[in-house]
């Protein structure tokens, strides 16, 4: 019955007085979080939300449980003198809160002192992602003949995840005389990024070898029919859930060699990492893989091996309970001694 916890915002002068309500909200919630854990008989607390480690985090230690943050994000270093990851570490550190970082590179953006994040990757389902049950969509559907290479680009729509940048290296090859197809799915369909890369190809030549798909709910069927998929975000990628569901239905990736994909895809085994997340750097990318056409099948085969050891929902649930076992018998020995 709280509503939603003030956000701070980029602006200093408001965040001061964000700030003052953040601390307000705060402190009503842990005392309604904590009478509620002391009637659950809980072993422990996890939460995900950032906004919930000052809540969680105290009501969890009032009631002697630990308490486990999975953070879904890099810790933003907008604000000066990297005080947001001050922040954490000290109420990590305070509350016995244990962070569980979905990559090493999200780990780095919260340090790794006084408080050492564990790695808890994200996770899929491998059945929903198995290309031998797949109901897959047809190249013909789409317009595209079986020999062309195509890509598909699976992302909310938005300048951050380099949408452009793959339409540019894209229309570049095809220029070159290559036969490539580039699948953009996501949404909005609106906006100025979906109005830029509109512009990009609409009455252009070869403006027909991107194909906006919008949203869809039904992923897995496209996954098959991509030679390769492509993560281009601009700014490093914390996981890439998309990255590990194409490595889970046998299609390799070709992802930026920085932030969590550069992690989760092997280079040159289960797909490949490009330099930068530019157009050009997309465009030596796609060059690559191709160069590699005839390993496509045995690397789909290898990522789904790896997806299926390390990104299984099997998987992520031992790693995740041996982390929360080891933590509960350490607080028990703790308490022994």
């Amino acid at each position: 019955g709280l509503g939603t916890p003030p956000r701070m915002v980029k602006s200093l002068a408001r965040n001061l007085g964000l700030f003052v309500k953040l601390n307000q909200y705060e402190r009503l919630a842990r005392r309604l979080a904590t009478e509620a854990l002391r009637n659950l008989d809980a072993d422990a607390l996890h939460f995900r939300r950032s906004n919930l480690v000052g809540i969680g985090g105290p009501a969890a230690h009032a009631n002697g449980l630990p308490a486990f943050w999975h953070i879904p994000n890099a810790i933003s270093d907008r604000h000066p003198f990297g005080i947001n990851r001050r922040l954490y570490q000290r109420r990590c550190h305070r509350y016995g809160i244990v962070p569980l970082a979905n990559s090493r590179y999200t780990a780095s953006t919260l340090g790794y002192a006084p408080v050492r994040p564990q790695i808890m990757y994200l996770a899929v389902d491998p059945d929903r992602f198995d290309p031998t049950r797949i109901d897959a969509i047809s190249r013909q559907s789409l317009g595209i003949n079986e020999k062309a290479v195509v890509v598909g680009v699976l992302a909310r729509l938005h300048r951050t995840k380099g949408q452009d940048r793959a339409v540019e290296a894209t229309l570049a090859l095809a220029g070159d005389g290559h036969d490539i197809h580039l699948l953009v799915i996501g949404g909005p369909t609106r906006g100025e990024h979906y109005e830029r890369i509109r512009k990009m190809i609409d009455g252009v030549p070869n403006g027909d070898r991107i194909h906006m798909l919008g949203p869809v709910s039904d992923a897995e069927r496209y996954y098959p029919v991509l030679d390769f998929s492509l993560n281009c975000r601009v700014d490093p990628e914390p996981c890439g859930i998309s990255v590990l569901e194409s490595m889970m239905c046998e299609t390799p990736a070709l992802v930026h060699a920085s932030g969590g994909p550069a992690e989760t895809v092997i280079d040159g085994e289960t797909g490949w990492h490009y330099h930068a997340p530019e157009a050009a750097d997309i465009r030596e990318g796609f060059l690559r893989a191709i160069g590699d056409r005839d390993r496509w099948p045995e690397m789909g085969k290898a990522a789904r091996q790896h997806a299926l050891e390390h990104f299984s929902l099997e998987a992520q649930a031992e790693h995740y309970l041996g982390i929360v076992r080891e933590e509960l018998a350490g607080r028990s020995d703790r308490g022994a001694g």
